[in-house]
């Protein structure tokens, strides 16, 4: 029976699946937002820009046709909100990313920019539509000029696929593993009423502290475990301090 849902994709070779598995558990992955790439035709100048921000690895991906040259050859300096966001961008050959390490987001990462001398300066913020404000609101406030680049929609799942709704209604399911709060009220909406509290009783693996208080807003009520990152290691670290 399924006892960890995860909501993202399988990878070729799944780190996290390989060792829940191990472990004597049984992983079932459903990815709750789809990820559309917008096909550019108009490459970006960058002659202007200061600063590429990246908000995910999305981001990193499906950018690289809206530039004039490789990431790695653009005269900016290039911040991400985490440190997979950042890896992406070292894997394309960017040797320096401003990021933030111990907690991951919008908020951890102006705190950094506090001390970059960002007023004035023309600030690309690389991300999916539905855009996020927050990012470009902090921005502003420190006094830089922050405008966004859309380079793929963010689609939300409507109704769940069968194997995720068997593992709801069977009352197996202990954990939630979430990188995202948005991807988590997707499958909140697509969840039948009557099977929801199943749900919002679950521990719950999730990525930073901001993350805890949507999760409570949202109604969840079990156990947290807090990753500081992404990763699938940092997963698996947060989720071994109470394996249910």
């Amino acid at each position: 029976m399924t006892n960890i849902l995860i909501l993202r994709a399988k990878k070729t070779n799944d780190l996290l699946d390989k060792v829940l598995r191990q472990q004597g558990l049984t992983p079932l992955f459903c990815p709750t937002i789809d990820i559309k790439p917008i096909i550019n035709i108009h490459p970006r100048n960058t002659e202007k820009i200061n600063w590429l921000v990246f908000v995910s690895k999305n981001a990193v991906i499906h950018s690289q046709d809206f530039f004039t040259a490789p990431l790695k050859s653009l005269p900016v300096s290039f911040a991400a909100v985490g440190p997979g966001t950042a890896q992406a961008l070292f894997d394309l050959g960017v040797n320096t990313v401003l990021y933030p390490i111990q907690e991951t987001g919008a908020t951890a990462l102006c705190a950094l920019f506090k001390s970059e001398q960002i007023i004035h300066k023309h600030i690309l913020i690389v991300q999916g539509a539905p855009e996020r404000p927050t990012l470009r609101d902090r921005l502003l406030q420190l006094g830089g000029l922050p405008e966004s680049l859309i380079c793929y929609q963010r689609i939300g799942m409507r109704t769940l696929p069968e194997r995720c709704n068997d593992a709801i209604n069977t009352k197996a399911l202990k954990t939630i593993i979430t990188t995202s709060a948005e991807g988590l009220c997707y499958l909140l909406y697509a969840t039948l009423p009557e099977y929801r509290q199943v749900l919002l009783s679950c521990q719950l693996v999730i990525i930073g502290h901001t993350m805890m208080q949507l999760v409570r807003e949202l109604g969840f009520t079990g156990p947290c475990r807090i990753a500081t990152d992404a990763s699938d290691p940092a997963i698996l670290a947060a989720l071994s301090m109470n394996m249910e």
